[in-house]
């Protein structure tokens, strides 16, 4: 016979009983007591020390009440379970509780996951201190794995709450994290991988809802291991043929990397150079505010995007004319440049228009901001640029041209109309089957 003390019932306190045909609950004080048959038992349900079940009053009727228990141990589970699966021929149903995902119990466990991945890159490679700090990451990624799973299982509600909050810093972290670490023991080990898929599985979501922003480390203390793995990032993605965008360089306090330094020119041509830049260097246009919303687009859709640019736009904000030639292709500044000159460049995520010293090689386009400087503020590999495309519409203006990359379309205006050309025509040299529109 089974007896349990100090469980309630409608609000009293009592004994819960179960003896063979018959279960029911006895009040501690006066009052009326409760038994059913256990045979009238047609389901069963536990969570967290309560005991609910549904139980057929009137077979014919179809008539059912729940009954509802609370004050169990978790150790009462067992025996309660076999009792109902041998007298009543029910199975207990358990439900687990779910754990609550904490904003602070995740920063915790990120600043963890952040340290341990420092450990594990200052590691010298191959050695077994490596492979023991790599364990050592994942024994803390499997203690963050659990809270991944249960955020991208919860509402999105909390989700958005947790991963929006700072810019999407907390994801971005974790990407960050994801991207840079150098494993080599433990790339494939399923704890590992199951956090990369709640990851992207996140940045899904937020996508999905328009909440997703691209997280970027400050320039302070804090953030100054996040700040290194940026530029690893920014790195890899000028060697696979990725542009690196001026405002991402402009977050970190320094451009990924340096341009050659310029040539030392010969006394005349020095004097070209200093008028020009006495020439063209006035302010640049009235800076332009937000155009719409990201610039990202699928292929094929470059008419609706121009299209929402120039619907914000008036040709007045797109630069001005600037009086006299020379202000592109003539002078060559670069070692290998093929096409310089001064160009107006709107930033990606600030859209405003900056006045930039532009510089074509085969395999490369820079920006600077003057003539000469060694260190570019924007570098585009050539090869992954798509197309050269005519910006006149877009943008109402005759000297307006575009470059699309890699799903990102970067808007540029000339000082004159023929320069547009000249640069998309040298542009296109160096790529070929590209075609201008």
């Amino acid at each position: 016979m089974l007896r349990f003390d100090g469980i309630k019932f409608n609000g009293e306190v009592g004994q819960f009983r179960a003896h063979e045909d018959r279960l029911g609950w006895r009040p501690d004080s006066q009052g009326s007591s409760l038994v059913r048959k256990s045979n009238s038992v047609r389901q069963a349900e536990w969570f967290d020390g309560q005991l609910r079940l549904l139980c057929e009053i009137d077979p014919e009727a179809r008539e059912t009440e729940v009954l509802g228990f609370s004050g169990f141990r978790p150790e009462d589970y067992d025996s309660i379970w076999r009792f109902l699966q041998q007298q009543s021929g029910v199975f207990l149903k358990k439900h687990q509780a779910r754990a609550a995902f904490s904003e602070a119990d995740f920063d915790a466990a990120q600043q963890r996951i952040e340290e341990a991945a420092d450990r594990v890159d200052e590691a010298q490679e191959g050695s077994a201190r490596k492979k023991a700090r790599e364990a050592d990451l994942m024994k803390i990624v499997e203690g963050v794995r659990d809270g991944l799973q249960e955020a991208v299982r919860g509402d999105r509600a909390s989700l958005v709450r947790v991963f929006a909050a700072d810019g999407c810093e907390r994801i971005g972290r974790l990407r960050l994290v994801i991207d840079t670490v150098r494993l080599e023991v433990f790339q494939q080990d399923p704890r590992w991988l199951h956090v990369r898929s709640s990851c992207t599985t996140i940045e899904a979501v937020l996508k999905e809802l328009g909440r997703f922003r691209t997280w970027r480390p400050s320039q302070d203390g804090e953030h100054s291991s996040m700040q290194k793995r940026m530029r690893m990032v920014q790195e890899l993605r000028v060697r696979s043929g990725e542009a690196v965008e001026e405002d991402e360089q402009d977050a970190l306090g320094a451009p990924v990397a340096p341009a050659r330094a310029p040539f030392a020119l010969p006394p005349q041509h020095g004097e070209v150079a200093a008028a020009l830049e006495a020439r063209l260097s006035k302010p640049p246009p009235e800076e332009v505010g937000e155009v719409g919303e990201s610039e990202a687009i699928d292929d094929g859709s470059e008419a609706a995007v121009m299209s929402a640019v120039a619907s914000r736009m008036s040709p007045s904000e797109a630069g001005a004319s600037v009086e006299g030639r020379g202000s592109t292709g003539r002078a060559r500044m670069y070692r290998d440049s093929i096409f310089e000159g001064w160009v107006w460049k709107r930033s990606r995520h600030l859209r405003r228009w900056r006045r930039r010293w532009l510089v074509l090689r085969k395999d490369k386009l820079m920006s600077f901001k003057t003539m000469g400087d060694a260190e570019a503020t924007e570098m585009m590999p050539t090869g992954a640029i798509q197309t050269v495309l005519s910006a006149h519409e877009a943008l109402h203006n005759s000297r307006a041209f575009c470059i699309h990359v890699q799903k990102r379309v970067h808007f540029f205006i000339c000082d004159f109309e023929s320069d547009t050309q000249d640069w998309m025509r040298e542009i296109l040299q160096v790529l070929p089957g590209k075609v201008t529109h």
